[in-house]
This record gives C-alpha cells, sequence and structure tokens, in this order.
C-alpha cells in the first residue's frame, strides 16, 4: 500500500504474475502468508499442501508449465508434477473441491481484470427461460386480471 513504508514488487511478466496471484490468493484463502509459502521448508502440513495448491491452481488457471511454476516457486519441475497430481487427487472431498473452485473463479477474475486493464467486462446474459404453454395467460396469485 502506498504511504505505509511497506515496498511492492511491480511485476509486468504475465508468469510472475500468474505464479504471485496465485500465491496471494490461496495464501488468504489457507491463512498462510506469503513469505510461508516461498519457504523452503517441509515442516508445517498445512503450508506444503497450501503452496502445492497454488502450484496446481498456477498450472489449471493460468495453464503454466510445470518448468514455469517451478521458477516461479524455487522448486524443481517434479515436485510441481508431484503437487499438481496430488491436489487434483485431493479434490475428491467435496468440500475442498468447492473451496478450489471459488479460488480459481477469483483467479480468472482477476486474471480479466489485469488483461482488461482493470475493467471487468459483463458476462453474456442468459436467454429467459421459455414459460410452458400450460402457463401462458396465468396470472400470479393476488394479482389483478386486468
Amino acid at each position: 500500500m502506498l504511504g505505509t513504508g511497506q515496498e511492492h514488487e511491480i511485476i509486468t511478466d504475465a508468469q510472475d504474475w500468474h505464479a504471485f496471484t496465485a500465491r496471494r490468493l490461496v495464501g488468504a484463502e489457507f491463512r498462510i502468508a506469503e513469505s510461508e509459502l516461498m519457504g523452503r521448508s517441509r515442516a508445517r502440513a498445512e503450508v506444503a499442501f497450501a503452496r502445492q495448491v497454488a502450484m496446481y491452481l498456477a498450472h489449471v488457471v493460468y495453464s503454466l508449465s510445470y518448468a514455469d511454476i517451478a521458477e516461479a516457486f524455487g522448486r524443481e519441475r517434479t515436485t510441481v508434477a508431484h503437487a499438481c497430481a496430488l491436489v487434483e487427487d485431493a479434490r475428491d472431498d467435496a468440500v475442498l473441491d468447492e473451496r478450489l473452485d471459488r479460488v480459481e473463479e477469483r483467479l480468472k477474475q482477476l486474471d480479466s481484470l489485469r488483461r482488461n486493464g482493470g475493467v471487468i467486462r459483463p458476462r453474456a446474459a442468459r436467454p429467459p427461460a421459455a414459460v410452458p404453454a400450460s402457463l401462458r395467460g396465468l396470472s400470479a396469485p393476488g394479482s389483478d386480471p386486468a
């Protein structure tokens, strides 16, 4: 934030931006600092899993290669491949799957904002549902059929 005394890195490369955004959103979702996600430690299972989720989402949402993700996270390509397989298997848990769906959607929205210069483009409206013939011409209960 400006004026807080904190320095912020300006990210110009899309690959770096995608990895950074995945780390930031996953860190917030799992309540783990980005610095821990980037750390070398494997001591805490919840940190390791959140890191694996961030790698997985960078691959799935942004189509980054394992090699690109490995570089962005300071890991080996085989570590990223293992993380992606592990998280994909863990998505059999409906609660985790729903949680990751929400993060995926937020990542896609942020990427859309980045690509569109900060403007969110509304989704196309769905066409109105067809009214069954048996209900056409009926008025709502309590309304005056004038």
